[in-house]
């Protein structure tokens, strides 16, 4: 079963989180929150999610660039 885990926690000033809190505007009401990040285990891919403290909000992300899962290639059906 999968489940989240806690990673770590992400300032005000980093790059990301500042990006991240940018992309959901008018969302989230303090723009200098901190954002708490899990990961889910057992994914394809890596999947966070991205919890804004003291908003009661949160999103999940996935990222495509390197799988994680058990299928760990492409595989390219041919006719």
């Amino acid at each position: 079963m999968a489940s989240f885990e806690y990673i770590r926690t992400i300032k005000p000033g980093n790059t990301f989180g500042d990006w991240l809190i940018e992309v959901l505007g008018d969302r989230l009401r303090n723009k200098d929150c901190e954002v708490r990040v899990f990961k889910l285990s057992h994914a394809s891919h890596r999947v966070c999610r991205y919890e804004f403290k003291g908003e009661g909000f949160s999103v999940i992300a996935k990222f495509f660039g390197i799988p994680t899962g058990m299928i760990k290639k492409n595989t390219i059906a041919t006719t």
